[in-house]
């Protein structure tokens, strides 16, 4: 298994630039959609004088709202394309970060909250996603684990530019330059991105041309056809299994970092000291999506995501300990871990279904998966009414990490991928 095991970042300049086309665009998605409400939530109520808790529940609103847009935006890419799908929804999610700007009543600040939720996701993950399974289809853990430092990225850097640009511009016009910038992104896509390396008279992996038996290629003039419809994808476990553990990875990722300042308050932290804590996570995490992208290359999806699932749960267990020293220590364990959480969403669903129904298994798998990620507002509640602290809810993604890693190693992480099978039978010619 060669290509499976060879980690050299020997991508070509056109496939460099496709790595940090997704990695501007994840960094744009989480910046406007989670990280950049701690700031922008504050503007409102200081500019309206509407409640802080009304607008935070709405984002809660707009995530389950959103799931609906991915179904329809997930069929939309398997039918025209990533790019097409990417430039697309740049554009809609710039204009509607600019009316989420001008929200003039809090019923307009919902749904503009909800556009934004539903474009920034398609364009960053479906469309970034099926891109990435395009040109990287047995280098994609590596491809995604540079692509996926732009969450991180925006955990460290866009609050202070959404702050700073708020501050000197004004509420309107600050978050309105990251709605230009994002139609800007949608632009460059128009001139720069190509769906395939073939359109660019360039070979998946950037391998050499001799190595293309070693993948499923459609002949000359030919279109391939899906083995898969809609409906046979919600027969197949796989479709069910895969959107599982990959909506149980984000959960737990949102669940901790959408409270770790509350949770290291909690445990006598300076609040300064705490969010100096989460920068510093939120910058290991940047190392951590590499390192995870890497082992993903190196050893195989489903080994390294028993392995994740293991060393997260272990990060957790040293912070719900509440002995100091591991405390401290979990911020690093639990920085390299939330590196790792979103490479493996491209990762593993390109691994099972191959890059050729990438797109068609993705449009169901992603709505599904953030349907599971969705719930871990709930489970933070819960812990906070059950027991009066986060304790109760980590030391459930615990729990639920080390099924994560059992449910993941009974999955066959190349079981209808064209890729592979073309590598482990190379004489026999693609039909």
């Amino acid at each position: 298994m060669k290509q499976r095991t060879d980690t050299k970042s020997n991508f070509s300049k056109r496939g460099w630039w496709v790595i940090i086309y997704c990695l501007i665009a994840l960094f744009l998605y989480t910046g406007t959609t989670v990280d950049g409400m701690n700031i922008t939530i504050q503007a409102f109520v200081d500019e309206y004088g509407w409640d802080y808790a009304t607008l935070l529940g709405f984002g809660t609103v707009a995530g389950f709202a959103a799931i609906i847009g991915q179904f329809f935006f997930g069929w939309v890419c398997s039918k025209k394309g990533p790019k097409f799908t990417m430039v697309l929804c740049m554009f809609l999610a710039g204009a509607s970060y600019i009316l989420y700007a001008n929200s003039w009543s809090p019923t307009v600040y919902v749904v503009a909250l909800t556009l934004v939720t539903v474009f920034s996701s398609c364009y960053a993950y479906i469309g970034g996603g099926a891109l990435v399974a395009n040109w990287f289809p047995k280098k994609k853990g590596l491809a995604m684990g540079y692509t996926t430092m732009g969450n991180n990225f925006a955990s460290a850097f866009f609050v202070p530019m959404i702050s700073w640009l708020i501050g000197a511009l004004g509420l309107i016009w600050g978050m309105s330059v990251v709605g230009i910038m994002v139609f800007v992104l949608g632009l460059l896509g128009i001139l720069t991105i190509k769906d395939t390396p073939e359109e660019y008279g360039e070979t998946p992996d950037n391998v050499p041309k001799e190595e293309l038996k070693n993948y499923f290629e459609v002949a000359e003039g030919e279109t391939y056809v899906s083995q898969f419809t809609t409906a046979k994808l919600l027969r197949t476990k796989e479709t069910w299994l895969v959107a599982l553990v990959l909506g149980i990875n984000f959960l737990v990722t949102v669940g901790i970092m959408s409270q770790l300042v509350q949770r290291n308050v909690s445990l006598g932290f300076e609040q300064n000291t705490a969010i100096a804590l989460m920068t510093v996570c939120a910058l290991i995490g940047v190392a951590g999506s590499y390192a995870w992208g890497w082992i993903d290359q190196k050893f195989g999806t489903k080994r390294s995501m028993v392995a994740f699932g293991i060393w997260y749960a272990i990060a957790i267990a040293c912070n719900v300990s509440e002995i100091m020293p591991l405390v401290y220590l979990s911020v690093f364990l639990i920085g390299v871990s939330i590196g790792g959480a979103a490479n493996f969403t491209a990762s593993l669903t390109a691994s099972v279904f191959g890059r050729h129904d990438f797109k068609i298994a993705y449009a169901l798998i992603y709505p599904l998966l953030n349907f599971v990620q969705q719930s871990n507002f709930m489970v933070n509640a819960f812990a906070l009414s059950a027991t009066g602290s986060l304790r109760g809810a980590y030391i459930f993604y615990i729990v639920l990490l080390l099924v994560n890693a059992f449910i993941v190693s009974r999955i066959d992480d190349r079981k209808y991928n064209k890729d592979y099978a073309a590598e482990e039978h190379p004489a026999q010619p693609a039909q």
